[in-house]
């Protein structure tokens, strides 16, 4: 049973939900099956760990039964109603955390059962549970609208002629969840375009911008926010959309749900480094500003640990403005913040990062050799910098050897994209005219590298050509 959606669960679990649980199976509102209690409070015992062996559904059924025989039907079908009922729990709880969707739905029953003192009764305490909310999301909008459609149908079984906002409200609360929604999505598909080869569609959005340009939703920054967002996607050439996004964020922060927060600050960092990647270094500190911002906040934690992929991007934009010192103290002071599945590789790679830049290429090189490539973006760049202090240490023929093999892996690698694979194909196209070691070539290969609209590491193969035509 190790491996089934049953012990998952269960996994999750806390002390006190562990208790919960227990009291919500054996009441009988929610259970009268006296099996699916012997069997919970059977796996209660072996948690936390669940060792496989004594999960093991043999074992189990035994415990339950004595000396009957082994059933796989009966086991297989109490396991299942002990899932349905844990799901039927948890879905409870989350609504039980959400307040303003529970008042809806005994709202609506109160509206079923005409029961009009009850209804407007809970209809006021509604209003006043949202009154002054300034968080407000599409979730908040949807709730709005869900309760101001319930009114409209109140009114309408009065059957009076004078006029009710409700339907108005109703109407302008379902605009601002739907722009919120589709502006969303319609960024994510814009974003994540970028990064994986997938083909998205998002109809209707030309003229949803074009009805909501120069449009003010001073209540709904939402709505501004993720224009600023899409018009920032769709013209990457005008960085007005970006430094607008910039200054909606600082106003607005404090009006915005974390999860929204983090999201934007994804998109805008997404941004910059696609800037970064086509040659624009004053993107630099602007990239490192944002995820310094979201790391104050607290925006890049995972169940409390740092993201490994921002510790490693923040270093690269440390070294490459020069902040050794401080980039060194940045990984002695977060390297500990990361999980633990994910801290020797960024440690060990992030510090072979850093004695590159110091010249350490030995050090740099051992420490490279203690990763392993769990994450596509951290096996690119893992291959880069070998190549580079294959370079530095003018180790030409296995730089000839592991250049090849990075072309045959970014060629034959079908999650690369072809915006992810173009700046490190690039690359490897200029550092092999930098292994010729001809003033000749490498004056060409700088015409050419000012001319590419996608390198990775511009800026270290430039100043490679620069020190060959000064040599030379």
């Amino acid at each position: 049973m190790e491996n089934t959606k049953l012990v998952a669960l269960l996994k999750t679990f806390d002390t006190k939900q562990w208790t919960e649980f227990d009291e919500y199976i054996r009441s009988p509102f929610f259970n009268k099956n006296q099996d699916l209690v012997d069997l919970f409070r059977l796996l209660r015992s072996y948690a936390p760990r669940f060792h496989p062996k004594k999960i093991e559904r043999k074992k189990l059924f035994r415990e339950l039964n004595g000396a009957i025989a082994y059933d796989v039907k009966k086991m297989n079908h109490q396991s299942s109603l002990l899932l349905k009922q844990l799901e039927d729990y948890i879905g409870y709880k989350w609504m039980q955390g959400q307040p303003g969707l529970s008042q809806y739905y005994a709202m609506e029953a109160c509206f079923e059962r005409n029961l009009s003192k009850h209804y407007r009764f809970l209809a006021s305490r509604f209003s006043k549970h949202w009154k002054g909310e300034e968080k407000k999301g599409a979730f908040y909008h949807h709730q709005q609208q869900l309760v101001a459609d319930l009114a409209n149908r109140s009114f309408l079984k009065q059957r009076s002629r004078k006029y009710d906002a409700h339907l108005q409200i109703a109407s302008d609360e379902l605009d601002a969840y739907y722009l919120i929604k589709k502006l969303k999505y319609s960024c994510e598909m814009l974003d994540r375009g970028q990064a994986m080869a997938v083909n998205y569609q998002w109809p209707l959005m030309p003229e949803i911008f074009q009805f909501l340009r120069g449009k003010d939703y001073p209540d709904t920054p939402l709505i501004p926010i993720y224009c600023h967002i899409y018009a920032m996607l769709t013209q990457e050439d005008n960085d007005r959309h970006f430094q607008t996004l910039k200054e909606l964020i600082r106003r607005y922060i404090e009006q915005l749900d974390t999860s929204e927060v983090q999201l934007i600050y994804l998109f805008a960092i997404n941004f910059s480094i696609r800037k970064l990647r086509a040659g624009n270094t004053l993107y630099t500190s602007e990239c490192l500003d944002l995820y310094l911002e979201s790391i104050n906040k607290k925006l890049v934690y995972v169940d409390g640990h740092l993201s490994p992929w921002t510790f490693k991007n923040v270093i690269k934009l440390g070294l490459k403005l020069g902040r050794i010192n401080w980039t060194e103290q940045f990984i002695v002071k977060h390297a500990p913040e990361l999980s633990e599945v994910f801290r020797d590789n960024a440690f060990h790679y992030n510090l072979a990062d850093l004695y590159f830049w110091k010249q350490s290429f030995s050090k740099a090189q051992q420490h490279l050799q203690e990763v392993s490539f769990t994450d596509i973006h951290y096996a690119l760049d893992s291959k880069v910098l070998f190549l580079k202090i294959f370079y530095e240490k003018k180790d030409w023929e296995v730089l000839l050897s592991q250049a090849a093999a990075f072309r045959m892996y970014l060629k034959r690698n079908q999650v690369i994209t072809k915006q992810v694979r173009q700046p490190y194909e690039n690359f490897i196209r200029v550092l092999l005219k930098l292994v010729k070691q001809k003033k000749s070539i490498a004056a060409k290969a700088q015409v050419q590298l000012q001319e590419m609209p996608y390198v990775f590491d511009r800026e270290w193969l430039m100043s490679k050509l620069q020190e060959q035509l000064i040599r030379s």
